[in-house]
């Protein structure tokens, strides 16, 4: 690598791939920069081998250096960015003769309409995105002018962004102390917070909520999860209700219309009510931890054209922003809008999904509807009090993190830089090894540790994720998905039994969920208890005759317990179906249900399952046999 090469000194080989690579761009000016340093380069040496001495040569070699790790710097951005189909068309802006951090700064703050500023910031942002390295002058310009509070603060925030975009994919030290400067000077807390998110995921600042924050975002997946199984069909099932002055009520149509009267009606509106509630306020309480509660809700929500401009990912939202007036015209005055976009806790880019889907569905909806949320009666779960602070660091911090996440988890713009979302390994790695919680202190860093559990589990570090997955529990011993954790992390490692320990303490949890009984079933199974489990088993077959997921656990509990001949009725799963075939010998069945898989994915199978073969009398010498009768199309 050219890096290398300059570290260690060999400048003419350093050169030399450099033009070869500069060639690729004879307009744009690489190849004099290369050939002016080769020139210095050659003055230096042959002043030196001629005897001569410098006491600047020092410097001189270098500030020679990092000008030739600028030049390979952009030169990767150049091969990299510039012709990207969302970039080429703004490439005429930054290699425009005239184009300086003076020029886009001036032509930004000139006065002009709406429509004609927003293209302004948009170049301006393209600009930055795709910037080339910066020197230490580039980099105090940007940053006074973006911490300058005559500069308008939305304008300033998106063009944070734009910076960090630009900087989490090439890193540029300049650009980083950009981001810092702007962290410590600006007055304004939406471009503050912007830039702290940004100097956090590069890894030059600590900051412990940040950090937790970051781990609540990512987990997004698992937490709709949670609401998708164990929350929404609480809710979906206590229908019909309505919200009426901040209390539920069960809605006029849904009441009992027979005329007859029902003594059980008011028990079961109350418990409707408070099956409700419970849901509303375990979403609540999520909300209130960090988790991103309408991370799936508004996921679909991203495939409006306004997504397909790079910058509306990431502009605070403001009603006049040209690319929704459209919809502003079209839902007129509406209290109700006004106060969900002032005290909705939506990140930027859900306040514009929200607007955008609302505009197409507002007039369409019953008066009532309509009335009830103009007086206030209706509004998204978790809207904040009138007395919330909406400029609270953590609140909005939080809000961007939402923004980011959303853009790299969803967009389908061609641009994306490398994702800090999957690379939390570089953050978190450090924040964990480099600080000392102790068990008694009162920062409560769980949200983080689950995280980090999470991905030590996925990476296949077992008992790195029991580690942290402990001590998550000792700070939420009834946390579901914790305990899922490592239920999950001691199956993965072998110990069956404690598997089962923690899926059977979920199930008396959330007795509902079928998933956990499976799971303890499956890990009976292993720990060699399947007897225990086979009547649950048979009785959920029972009340569900069409699950397969339900038969393939019966039928592996069966072959564990040495009932090979009943298994096969109920295996599914194919490996499981040729165990079942080749126990009750009938090795050619088995062999031609194995048909498809290869003799690798095979042996694999049964080397993990060997005990239970053993079981049945297959050792070594049959599985050699079966693996031989593998037909070779099927890959070895």
């Amino acid at each position: 690598m050219v890096t290398e090469l300059i570290n260690n000194g060999m400048i003419t080989d350093a050169i030399a791939q450099l033009k070869d690579r500069a060639l690729k761009y004879p307009n744009e000016n690489f190849i004099d920069r290369i050939e002016a340093i080769a020139t210095d380069f050659k003055y230096m040496s042959d002043f030196m081998l001629q005897g001569m001495q410098d006491e600047h040569r020092g410097e001189l070699y270098s500030a020679m250096q990092q000008k030739l790790h600028d030049i390979d710097y952009d030169l990767e951005v150049r091969k990299n960015m510039w012709d990207r189909p969302e970039v080429v068309q703004y490439k005429k802006i930054f290699t425009h003769p005239d184009f300086s951090a003076e020029m886009l700064q001036t032509i930004l703050i000139e006065p002009t309409d709406a429509q004609e500023h927003h293209i302004r910031l948009t170049n301006i942002f393209m600009a930055l995105y795709a910037s080339l390295h910066w020197n230490d002058t580039e980099s105090l310009l940007w940053s006074t002018f973006l911490s300058d509070k005559e500069v308008n603060p939305i304008d300033a925030a998106t063009l944070v962004t734009a910076i960090t975009l630009n900087v989490l994919e090439y890193y540029n030290a300049p650009k980083a102390d950009c981001i810092k400067r702007i962290y410590q000077h600006s007055t304004s807390q939406l471009v503050r917070q912007r830039a702290l998110v940004a100097l956090v995921l590069l890894g030059e600042e600590v900051s412990i909520e940040t950090h937790m924050q970051i781990a609540a975002c990512a987990n997004a997946d698992q937490d709709s999860n949670e609401i998708r199984q164990n929350i929404m069909p609480n809710i979906i099932k206590n229908q019909p209700l309505k919200m009426v002055n901040g209390k539920w009520k069960v809605d006029e149509d849904g009441e009992n219309t027979s005329g007859e009267y029902d003594p059980e009606a008011d028990k079961r509106e109350e418990e409707s009510i408070e099956a409700m509630e419970e849901s509303v306020n375990k979403m609540l309480k999520m909300q209130k931890k960090g988790s991103d509660i309408f991370f799936e809700g508004f996921s679909q929500m991203k495939r409006f054209p306004f997504f397909n401009k790079l910058i509306n990912w990431f502009m605070p939202y403001y009603p006049e922003h040209p690319d929704i007036q459209y919809v502003m015209s079209s839902i007129g005055n509406s209290s109700f809008i006004e106060t969900v976009m002032k005290r909705g806790p939506f990140c930027e880019s859900d306040k514009y999904s929200f607007i955008i889907a609302m505009s197409s569905v507002l007039q369409q909806l019953p008066e009532s509807v309509r009335t009830l949320m103009e007086g206030g009666d209706l509004g998204p779960i978790g809207m904040r009090g009138e007395d919330a602070d909406m400029d609270d660091p953590a609140f909005i911090r939080l809000q961007y993190l939402q923004d980011l996440y959303r853009f790299f988890r969803l967009s389908n713009i061609g641009i994306k830089p490398r994702n800090p979302f999957t690379h939390l390994d570089d953050i978190l790695e450090g924040f964990i090894n480099t600080t000392t919680h102790s068990d008694t202190q009162d920062t409560d860093y769980t949200t983080l540790y689950s995280y980090y559990a999470n991905w030590k589990l996925k990476k296949g570090e077992y008992n790195t994720a029991l580690e942290y997955y402990a001590k998550c529990l000792k700070a939420r011993p009834n946390s579901i998905s914790i305990m899922r954790g490592m239920a999950r992390a001691y199956y993965a490692v072998g110990d069956y039994e404690k598997s089962a320990s923690y899926f059977d303490a979920l199930i008396t949890l959330n007795p509902d969920n079928l998933n956990n009984r499976l799971n303890y079933a499956k890990a009976m199974t292993k720990a060699g208890k399947p007897e225990e489990v086979l009547n649950g088993l048979y009785k959920l077959d029972f009340e569900n005759p069409d699950n397969v997921s339900i038969q393939d656990t019966l039928g592996w509990a069966l072959l564990y317990a040495g009932k090979a001949a009943e298994a096969e009725q109920y295996c599914h799963d194919v490996i499981a179906k040729a165990y079942a075939l080749l126990f009750n010998n009938k090795p050619q069945e088995a062999i031609e249900a194995l048909r498809g898989y290869s003799a690798r994915q095979i042996k694999e199978n049964m080397d993990a399952d060997a005990q239970l073969l053993r079981k049945y009398g297959i050792g070594e010498a049959e599985a050699a046999i079966i693996l031989s009768a593998i037909p070779p199309s099927n890959g070895q």
